[in-house]
């Protein structure tokens, strides 16, 4: 009866060694897996905030502007509203119409533009807004034209 005591009381130990194992390996995964989640997510948060910082950075290297020379070259021209427009002329960069005697600036491909809104768009781009046309490339000199 002893012998079968013992084990019984073996197997009962065996078992409950066992089960601490498996809580043992539980634990060790379940912080594992906890490190695993923070580090993932302040990574992606260290990730996402050098971006937003260096973005800037980033943009100011790959788009750079016309030189103020260029932009300078760039014909002006005074706008003049005929008795009735076939459709209405308005600025692409600011949504707005022309207004009888407002300056505006036209571009070598031909499109044209407020002259203040194209002046800001060529400092931080050098293509046209309408067709990319690469302005600094072909610009002509300045006239005084009335369209």
């Amino acid at each position: 009866m002893s012998s079968l005591l013992s084990c019984s009381i073996a197997k009962y130990l065996e078992s409950a060694n066992t089960m601490f194992s498996s809580i043992w390996l539980y634990i060790v995964f379940l912080v594992f897996y906890v490190f695993f989640v923070v580090f993932y997510v302040a990574l992606a948060c260290i990730i996402g905030i050098v971006v937003c910082c260096c973005l800037p950075c980033i943009i100011a290297i790959l788009y750079v502007g016309a030189s103020e020379d260029d932009i300078r070259q760039i014909p002006k021209y005074k706008f003049q509203k005929m008795e009735e427009p076939e459709k209405q002329l308005e600025c692409c960069i600011c949504i707005s119409a022309y207004d009888d005697g407002a300056k505006l600036c036209e571009l070598p491909c031909g499109h044209h533009f407020h002259c203040i809104c194209i002046n800001k768009w060529l400092r931080i781009n050098v293509m046209c807004p309408l067709c990319q046309y690469n302005v600094p490339k072909n610009t002509s000199s300045s006239g005084s034209e009335e369209v």
